[in-house]
């Protein structure tokens, strides 16, 4: 099982994100990658899917907030090891 990341955890998404019908912008159709594979985020909040899955909500750096499983992220190990430029 992944590990629960922690509100203002800094996050890099593992894959593409793409929108799965949920993402809030009209110009966006379902499919289009709404971050890229690498793009680094803060988790803003965490929920809950269908009673037992997390979500976690991310800012990514290209501004958008996207709804997150844990298999999608991965701790980002710049930040964790204070190397940010």
């Amino acid at each position: 099982m992944n590990r629960p990341f922690e509100l203002g955890e800094d996050v890099v998404a593992r894959c593409p994100l793409r929108n799965d019908g949920t993402y809030p912008d009209p110009e966006l159709p379902v499919g289009s990658v709404l971050v890229e594979k690498g793009a680094r985020g803060t988790v803003s909040s965490v929920g809950s899917f269908l009673i037992d899955r997390v979500v976690y909500a991310v800012s990514f750096e290209n501004g958008r907030l996207v709804g997150c499983l844990s298999h999608e992220l991965e701790p980002d190990e710049v930040s964790l090891n204070g190397k940010e430029s």
